[in-house]
């Protein structure tokens, strides 16, 4: 038997090691300059994601991604990678006021982690977990990392986010429940690689300060 027939043989049978292998979360992330990402909506609408710049926020690097639909900016946020996971700096023009994890490096089944910082509109917290889990959506079948996110607004009600991340694609699904039950969810038609991403930073995004 041939070395490529092998290893194929080994994925058919064990389908769950392709993701159980030491993951850089640039891999799962791609954050390079001109990454672009189009989604279609639970609801029919066409939206983009795309890395446009580099950014410093406070002198630490970030790459800003904005969202939009028909040229409107809809969101925008501010992500940074270092050696030991990728991180939130602002969200929609808003400072954190330290980096918050998204994705851990190494990432695996059974991860867990917290979320707790303070926007300059409020505090941020929640809890994280990822499990494997193989999804289809317009631009294929694909085996991904979802990273499951609870938050409680100020009422201490309880709103969920799941991303979904592909090796070399990045976020390919994303689904939302809010605590009324409603739901809403992005899923991905085109993929365009940018620029390669910058070398991760020195580890230790989330006591970064950003005052």
């Amino acid at each position: 038997m041939g070395k490529r027939t092998l290893l194929s043989s080994i994925f058919l049978i064990f389908p769950g090691l392709l993701l159980a292998q030491p993951v850089a979360p640039e891999e799962l992330y791609p954050l390079g300059e001109g990454t672009t990402w189009k989604f279609k909506t639970s609801d029919g609408r066409t939206i983009v994601q795309k890395v446009t710049r580099e950014e410093k926020i406070n002198d630490y690097p970030g790459m800003l991604l904005e969202t939009s639909e028909g040229g409107k900016i809809l969101a925008t946020e501010h992500l940074g990678i270092s050696s030991d996971g990728i991180y939130r700096f602002t969200l929609n023009g808003n400072k954190l006021d330290r980096g918050l994890i998204v994705l851990k490096k190494n990432l695996k089944s059974g991860d867990t982690w917290t979320v707790d910082g303070v926007l300059e509109t409020g505090p941020v917290s929640g809890k994280v977990s990822v499990k494997e889990e193989e999804v289809a959506v317009p631009l294929g079948k694909f085996k991904t990392f979802a990273v499951k996110a609870e938050y409680a607004d100020k009422d201490g009600k309880k709103h969920f986010v799941t991303s979904y991340y592909a090796l070399g694609k990045g976020m390919v699904r994303q689904s939302f429940e809010l605590a009324n039950k409603s739901t809403f969810s992005l899923e991905l038609l085109e993929y365009t690689p940018g620029k390669k991403s910058a070398a991760p930073l020195p580890a230790g995004g989330e006591s970064k300060k950003l005052p």
